[in-house]
């Protein structure tokens, strides 16, 4: 069985694949993949509304590898389990 934290994680990975049409591993930097502030925005669109919960534009670009994000924005948030294994794996 998966930890949350690697659950959060393939969450985290599979949005940045859909939005950079690219696979994304948990150590990339994002910034050197093509994050800008378009893909940023689509980022925090997405998983704001697919998790009901209220993350910031401007943590995306302070933690720019998905381990990074997770561990420093998501690891306090409780993700509804329930929508987490719903598609996502």
């Amino acid at each position: 069985m998966k930890s949350k934290k690697d659950i959060k994680l393939k969450i985290v990975c599979d949005i940045w694949c859909e939005i950079l049409n690219e696979d994304i591993n948990k150590d990339d930097n994002l910034l050197e993949r093509g994050l800008d502030s378009l893909n940023a925005t689509k980022f925090i669109s997405i998983l704001n509304q697919r998790y009901a919960i209220n993350i910031k534009l401007k943590s995306v670009f302070l933690f720019v590898t998905p381990i990074d994000f997770v561990e420093k924005c998501l690891d306090e948030i409780e993700l509804n389990d329930d929508v987490i294994f719903e598609g996502e794996i």
